[in-house]
């Protein structure tokens, strides 16, 4: 299938797509209990045999939506009781398809939503960011707002975690496409950038380098391997990110606008055969992460705790990792990591997302064809002395 048919068809399939199938979603049932250093907690199944899932976003009335790679959205109501499933055109490959999905600012009043998906041929693929309304389990008026000069024969590193900024303008990671590392130092092209741009795809007047000749305007800032992982701390309002490291080296950065994270001249890792890929990890002109991994965990989504059942975990960032097969709770101080755990180790599950939901509860999904979405919750006693 050409790539212009392939971008027709999941066009036709998020323009066109009425009402999916529904049932109700399997019964919450406590998969098992933690005892970790500050909580005690147990782990609860929301919903199962999920297809690679891959982002979770939540809607204003508090209703979950999941994204799966072949382009399928489930939404989860009455309180994740009934999933609706909306089918999607097949794609050729389980690694790109529907990645990102987040809900413009303003949903209960325009019901845009955003998809950042994988799109064109095995040999030749890059990023788009769309939108549509979406509205009774229908999805209309698809439209195209940006594609990403970040072609590749490859089908990794696409990054694609969207979120928006208090100005209702649009963050969207963009990965380096695994074979063009350097390019994430050329501010020609999108490689291993993070993006901002308005809700229409156009470009913020205020970019950093949207009057600098030769430079892409949407570019926010550059040095970036693949980020999976993007949000707001509680309190400074900072974006924090999480990159993928190549053999180690996985980053955790607090990110200003304009500055350059490093990739691929300065970085705490090494090449997968072992080749030394920069001569210092730090240099004056690249923003140095506030935390490395080494070996590597392979970081996905972040979150920072917020809600009030684990009052120790307030303030903690929580990480994903697909590697590492973990969930990470990083405790912070001034801007610091001063301490990590590991949690859901018995899971033994690649964790693509982990989300704060609406209700104060942490939401973790699992990464794999049958994939789960569990909730954490504290356990009979509550949180431990």
């Amino acid at each position: 299938m050409s790539s212009s048919t392939r971008f027709f068809c999941i066009l036709s399939f998020l323009s066109y797509a009425l009402f999916g199938t529904s049932s109700n979603a399997a019964p919450a049932q406590v998969s098992f209990e933690e005892k970790s250093e500050q909580a005690d907690f147990r782990l609860v199944s929301v919903a199962e045999k999920l297809d690679f899932a891959w982002d979770i976003a939540f809607l204003p009335n508090g209703d979950l939506l999941l994204s799966e790679y072949d382009g399928r959205l489930r939404l989860f109501q009455d309180r994740m009781q009934t999933q609706h499933i909306i089918d999607a055109v097949k794609e050729t490959t389980p690694k790109g398809g529907l990645r990102g999905i987040t809900p413009h600012p303003d949903f209960e009043s325009n019901s845009l939503l955003y998809f950042c998906f994988a799109d064109g041929s095995i040999d030749k693929n890059h990023t788009r960011i769309a939108r549509a309304r979406f509205k009774g389990l229908q999805i209309s008026d698809l439209q195209t707002i940006f594609v990403a000069d970040n072609a590749s024969h490859d089908l990794a590193h696409y990054g694609c975690r969207l979120l928006w900024l208090n100005d209702d303008t649009l963050i969207a990671t963009l990965g380096d496409r695994r074979h063009y590392m350097n390019e994430a130092q050329n501010l020609s092209n999108h490689y291993g950038t993070i993006i901002r741009i308005n809700d229409d795809g156009s470009v913020p007047d205020d970019n950093p380098f949207v009057a600098t000749p030769g430079v892409r305007p949407e570019i926010w800032v550059y040095g970036i391997r693949n980020a999976q992982g993007a949000t707001f701390h509680p309190q400074t309002g900072q974006f924090w990110m999480a990159d993928h490291g190549p053999y180690g080296g996985d980053e955790i950065n607090i990110i200003y606008a304009g500055r350059n994270y490093g990739w691929p001249i300065a970085t705490f890792g090494i090449d997968y055969d072992g080749s030394i890929l920069t001569e210092t990890p730090r240099l004056p002109q690249v923003e140095p992460p506030i935390f490395y991994w080494y070996p590597s965990v392979a970081p996905s989504s972040i979150a920072f705790y917020t809600g009030t059942e684990f009052p120790e975990w307030h303030g903690d960032l929580f990480v994903g990792t697909l590697q590492h097969r973990r969930l990470v709770r990083l405790e912070i101080q001034d801007g610091r990591v001063i301490r990590q755990e590991d949690l859901l180790a018995e899971l033994n599950a690649r964790i693509r997302d982990v989300s704060m939901g609406p209700d104060g509860s942490l939401y973790v999904l699992t990464d794999t064809g049958d994939g789960r979405l569990f909730r954490i919750e504290a356990n009979s006693g509550g949180a431990s002395d």
